[in-house]
């Protein structure tokens, strides 16, 4: 028997995978009544199901089937190619005209926050108000215990006595 023959007559043993042996499995595998076998039923449902919910190629399926026609309450688009153009770049050029109009309102300012032009809508968002109140609230605490300091008599600045870096001894 040379390097290159294949053992084709393998035994059984080698050939069945010790986990479909009946003797290895858990104790809860080896329970079979009726109850037990309908909680596996309904287990192995709620796995399909939420295998088929969670699939993407489902997803992307669903994503890329056809919509009914859905009635437009806008203007409809006219059937001629001229026509249409034209429409599309007034459309184009009142957004354009909208847009320059709300970039040159100019701002209310009155304070800190407020000298830097914001790229969003005058107010901003919540989170830079939220910034705003809270830098707002530090500086009347910073302000209020400068002034205390000050009455007691403390200089600020002096090494080692208040005024230092936290990393400074």
């Amino acid at each position: 028997m040379d390097k290159f023959t294949m053992y084709l007559n393998r035994p059984e043993r080698e050939t069945k995978p010790w986990y479909t042996d009946p003797e290895l499995r858990r104790v809860e595998e080896k329970v079979t009544d009726e109850e037990t076998e309908r909680r596996r039923a309904r287990d192995k449902r709620g796995d399909i199901r939420s295998k088929e919910r969670n699939d993407p190629m489902t997803q992307v399926n669903a994503l890329l089937k056809p919509t009914p026609a859905v009635k437009r309450h806008g203007p409809a688009t006219p059937s001629d190619p001229q026509a249409a153009r034209i429409q599309r770049e007034q459309s184009e050029r009142q957004r354009a005209m909208a847009l320059i109009a709300k970039s040159r309102a100019v701002p209310k300012t009155n304070g800190f926050w407020e000298d830097t032009p914001s790229t969003v809508a005058p107010g901003g968002s919540f989170a830079e108000d939220l910034e705003r109140r809270k830098d707002r609230a530090s500086n009347r605490f910073w302000d209020e215990e400068r002034e205390r300091d000050r009455v007691r008599g403390w200089e600020r600045g002096v090494r080692g006595d208040r005024g230092g870096r936290s990393w400074e001894v």
